[in-house]
């Protein structure tokens, strides 16, 4: 395999990679506010139901905003540690 055809691999391959990286954040943070509001609704004596869109039209916008921001800030703080932890050399990689 040449050089120029493993770098287009490798290219690949890390659009992959971060397609499903976001759709698994996307995931996180659609399943993070579900169970939130389920517990919110749940403290407010209403009856458990799956019905999502029914959910969002009638979950208060400020609570939306900060389960949805909350959980985004953790992420980005996780991913965050893990890059500084893993930044300089390539001994602590190969180590993990």
């Amino acid at each position: 395999m040449r050089f120029t055809e493993s770098q287009r691999v490798a290219k690949r391959n890390s659009l992959i990679l971060t397609a499903i990286f976001t759709l698994g954040v996307i995931c996180v943070v659609f399943f993070v506010w579900y169970v939130s509001i389920e517990i919110w609704r749940l403290a407010e004596s209403e009856r458990l139901i799956f019905d999502p869109i029914k959910l969002f039209t009638r979950t208060p916008v400020h609570i939306t905003f900060l389960v949805v921001f909350a959980t985004l800030g953790a992420i980005v703080l996780a991913v965050d540690y893990t890059n500084s932890k893993y930044k300089g050399d390539g001994s602590a990689v190969a180590e993990a």
